[in-house]
């Protein structure tokens, strides 16, 4: 056992004495070089696809409200509300069309009705007044009050702190509403938005049977737990209602997202045959600048697994100080490049 482990550090030792002398004559530099590129181009794509991959999952869930969203024609079964576990965030969201009236003017919106969980993801856009400057919340209107697009003060003529009429309710005009996050890029809503609070539903009294309107149940939680409660959901959806999850929303956002992943992939997967390329060249260079070399140490009486064994080592060290340098340079590269 004694000999095995001298054998072995005799080995070693003849390793490292050729890897230093090798590295000073230039023998591994160009071998070292390749792989360095190699590994720290595709690290860098891999961390950059995966994080550029992460940012248009985000935003994705951003466009529909959510990491899981359930849409229909009508009301959930409040036993399906229950369903979510205490990580998930729910948030529901009611829109229809009405007449919101201030004085003897009239104007057909959208409505938007929210509670206090919303918006999930995201900010709201609003101005303190009519094409003032914006800011972000991250919270909805109070109840009693809206926020309503520019359209709805021009056409109203109304203004900020003003009073108008949507069914049987009073409300106060509290901001400009320029953008809610998950509107998605609709620029073909011809109806003004107004956003109000989910509360104030009963009190305007809009909505009766057979009312027009469109129900969206909004999640967010852990990407194992969001997984469990959509197959939990997916069974049970009916006529009428539509599941979706991060990706799958609306047609253009999902679309772009699935070929921006395929297109990084691609990039991904060229970098790696391109690399591969590059040390073959360089692995085969360096191979026949050693045949004199390990035809000398058999003529010593070094055995065919000595020699071997040397090599590895001597590849094993360079592939460690590469494989560190390189990843540590395409981490850098793609914080860079983010």
């Amino acid at each position: 056992m004694k000999q095995g482990a001298n054998g072995f550090w005799g080995t070693f030792r003849l390793a490292l004495g050729l890897f230093k002398r090798e590295w000073r004559s230039g023998e591994l530099r160009v071998l070292a070089l390749a792989l360095i590129v190699a590994i720290t181009a595709t690290t860098s794509i891999s961390f950059f696809t995966d994080r550029l991959a992460q940012a248009l999952l985000n935003r994705s869930a951003e466009m529909i409200g959510g990491d899981l969203v359930v849409r229909g024609t009508r009301p959930l079964d409040p036993q399906w509300l229950e369903m979510p576990e205490k990580a998930v965030v729910s948030a529901e969201v009611t829109e229809f069309s009405t007449v919101a009236i201030n004085d003897d003017q009239l104007l057909l919106a959208s409505v938007k009705a929210v509670d206090a969980n919303y918006p999930l993801y995201g900010r709201i856009q609003v101005a303190d007044e009519a094409y003032g400057e914006s800011s972000l919340l991250g919270y909805a209107p109070s109840p009693g009050v809206v926020w309503v697009d520019q359209r709805v003060l021009d056409r109203l003529q109304a203004k900020i702190g003003d009073t108008i009429n949507i069914g049987a309710a009073e409300f106060t005009i509290d901001k400009v509403l320029l953008l809610e996050p998950d509107r998605g890029g609709n620029y073909f809503n011809l109806a003004p938005r107004i956003l109000m609070n989910h509360q104030d539903l009963l009190k305007a009294k809009v909505l009766q049977p057979g009312s027009r309107a469109n129900y969206k149940y909004l999640f967010s939680g852990p990407q194992e737990t969001i997984k469990n409660l959509k197959s939990q959901l997916a069974p049970q959806m009916g006529v009428g209602y539509r599941l979706l999850s991060a990706g799958e929303g609306r047609e253009g956002a999902g679309l772009v997202l699935k070929r921006t992943q395929q297109y990084l992939a691609l990039a991904a997967l060229l970098t790696i045959v391109l690399s591969a390329v590059a040390i073959g060249v360089a692995t085969r260079r360096y191979s026949q600048r050693h045949f004199d070399v390990s035809a000398m140490l058999r003529c010593l009486g070094a055995t065919q697994k000595t020699i071997f064994r040397v090599y590895f080592l001597q590849l094993l060290l360079l592939a460690l100080l590469c494989g560190g340098l390189g990843t540590l340079l395409g981490w850098g590269a793609q914080e860079a490049l983010a």
